[in-house]
């Protein structure tokens, strides 16, 4: 009988005990936490209804609204040392083998990427028989885009003034880069 008590005893223990930690567990205090900012860069670009740069805008030109509530712009300055993004688009078809075309335009992209500044980045598109593929995808490291474009060799049909330029037009416009296109 004494061992049917301690028995009894242990159970209700451990059953009391079980229970107690589960109510301590679940009053813990909820930990939260919040940060605030003084200011806040925005970087804006703006273009008119035909992808052309607006110049001359002013402070009272922009309005800016955080959930709806207008906040006052403490200052307002035109940078004209932004990072800018580039992707380039060469013909690698067979033509641009002649009057050595291809390493022409090798060197033009070279020149640009060599006068990039901090920040700027690149991409390199190519395209021949009706096909344009991303050769280097967009980053800030010129190595990795040159490397690629030293990998470029002409072969194929020419496909001038047809579907590749829109298509990548397309590709570019879907990202968050804007692209400029030499002819």
């Amino acid at each position: 009988m004494k061992r049917l008590t301690a028995l009894a005893a242990l159970l209700l223990s451990v059953t009391v005990a079980g229970s107690a930690r589960q109510e301590t567990q679940q009053k813990l205090p909820a930990y939260t936490e919040s940060a605030g900012s003084e200011y806040v860069l925005v970087p804006v670009v703006v273009l008119d209804k035909k992808g052309r740069f607006v110049e001359g805008l002013e402070k009272k030109n922009f309005q800016l609204r955080v959930q709806g509530v207008r906040v006052d712009l403490d200052t307002f300055e035109k940078d004209d040392n932004a990072p800018a993004s580039f992707a380039f688009l060469i013909d690698t078809s067979g033509s641009m083998r002649l009057a050595s075309k291809l390493e022409y335009a090798k060197a033009a992209v070279r020149r640009i990427v060599s006068q990039r500044k901090s920040g700027d980045d690149f991409a390199l598109f190519a395209f021949a028989e009706e096909e344009v593929r991303l050769v280097s995808d967009f980053s800030r490291d010129p190595a990795r885009l040159l490397a690629a474009l030293d990998g470029l060799e002409a072969g194929g049909k020419t496909a001038l003034f047809s579907s590749p330029r829109q298509r990548w037009q397309r590709s570019c416009n879907r990202s968050r880069h804007r692209c400029m296109r030499w002819a």
